[in-house]
């Protein structure tokens, strides 16, 4: 009996061991009102060596977001193909401006700060973000998260990245 049980909590200890998340949030009070308006999606900065990797978590966040009861207009999320090595040529200002252009009350900005699978045998995939919620009227954070978390070598990345998206998103 004992052997079972020793057998079991090896077994629990090493599939709970395999994955790690973090994630921290930040909310202004002011947050409250946000979901009865439109929020902008826009390509995440890329800090990665992942191409394309902001957009990826861009068009995977407009997505969840809208699963999460918010209305969202997505902005440039299709990437240009004579601009593909120059992924993060916008300007958080540029953008912001023709957010607010488009009378458009609230922006996701975010950050990618790894996007990839980890080098070895198992080839773990591994997700790092950053995203914030800005008040376009006075350029206010109004939302700010951050989230990390490794997989599994039997994870996909783009499993991995829509459960910390949905993790580190509003609701």
């Amino acid at each position: 009996m004992k052997k079972i049980q020793l057998l079991l909590l090896l077994i629990s200890w090493l599939f709970t061991g395999c994955t790690q998340m973090q994630i921290h949030k930040n909310i202004s009070k002011d947050f409250k009102s946000a979901k009865l308006k439109t929020v902008a999606i826009v390509p995440f900065e890329n800090l990665t060596q992942t191409p394309l990797a902001g957009y990826s978590a861009a068009s995977i966040s407009n997505v969840i977001m809208q699963s999460h009861g918010f209305k969202t207009e997505p902005i440039k999320l299709k990437p240009d193909p004579d601009e593909i090595f120059n992924e993060n040529r916008f300007e958080r200002l540029e953008l912001l401006n023709e957010i607010k252009k488009r009378k458009i009350p609230y922006a996701l900005f975010g950050k990618v700060t790894e996007w990839r699978y980890k080098i070895g045998m198992d080839a773990e995939p591994i997700v790092g973000l950053i995203i914030e919620i800005v008040d376009t009227a006075n350029n206010k954070v109004i939302y700010s998260a951050t989230g990390s978390q490794s997989g599994t070598s039997k994870g996909a990345l783009s499993t991995l990245s829509q459960s910390v998206l949905d993790k580190i998103l509003p609701r």
